[in-house]
C-alpha cells in the first residue's frame, strides 16, 4: 500500500515536468537586421580645477608668548600694565595640488 501513493506523485511530477518541456518547444526566436550609422565619436568639456592650496597661519616662528611691564612702575601713582604678549608668526603657503585642466565626458 505505501508505494502505490509513492507512484501517483511519480506520475505526477512527470506529467508536470512534461508539460513545461512541452512549452518550451513552441516558443520562436526572431531575429531582424537594420541599418545604422554608429557615431564613435567621443565629446569632452574641458575643466579648469584650480590648484589647492594650503595656508598655515603658524608657519615660521617669529616670537614667543611673553608677559611685559608697561608704565613706570619706580613713580608714585602711575598706570602699570603687565601685559600678555602672545606668540608671532608668519604665515606660509604651499600648493597641495596644482592647476590642471580636466576632460569631462558629456554628449556630441
Amino acid at each position: 500500500m505505501t508505494s502505490l501513493p509513492i507512484n501517483r506523485l511519480l506520475v505526477a511530477g512527470l506529467v508536470v515536468a512534461g508539460t513545461s518541456v512541452a512549452s518550451l518547444g513552441v516558443a520562436e526566436a526572431r531575429t531582424f537586421t537594420t541599418e545604422e550609422v554608429i557615431n564613435r565619436d567621443r565629446c569632452y568639456e574641458a575643466v579648469l580645477m584650480p590648484a589647492i592650496v594650503e595656508h598655515n597661519t603658524r608657519g615660521i616662528h617669529v616670537s614667543s608668548a611673553s608677559r611685559t611691564w608697561v608704565g613706570n612702575p619706580q613713580v608714585a601713582g602711575s598706570h602699570v600694565i603687565h601685559q600678555c604678549n602672545d606668540p608671532v608668526f608668519i604665515q606660509t603657503r604651499r600648493i597641495v595640488d596644482d592647476q590642471h585642466i580636466t576632460l569631462v565626458r558629456k554628449s556630441c
